[in-house]
């Protein structure tokens, strides 16, 4: 990000104005940047869903092999 540069006082307004709109493209280069670490943060969580989501399944279909058994003893 380039550093902040105050509106001179003294120069045109043209000059005024292409430092508010230097600004303004700071501010939506900082934006964006926050998006994609959210965007690569969410990403990760999701991928540590799916591998839970999968052990998970694989506990469900133990157990339910495990009940099958008991039911089949009792």
């Amino acid at each position: 990000m380039r550093p902040e540069r105050a509106i001179p006082a003294s120069n045109s307004s043209a000059e005024a104005i292409s430092v508010m709109n230097e600004r303004k493209l700071d501010a939506l280069d900082f934006v964006l940047n926050v998006l994609r670490e959210h965007e690569e943060s969410l990403d990760t969580l999701i991928e540590k869903l799916d591998l839970m989501i999968e052990a998970f399944s694989t506990i469900q279909h133990r157990l339910e092999s495990l009940c099958e058994k008991v039911e089949q003893n009792v």
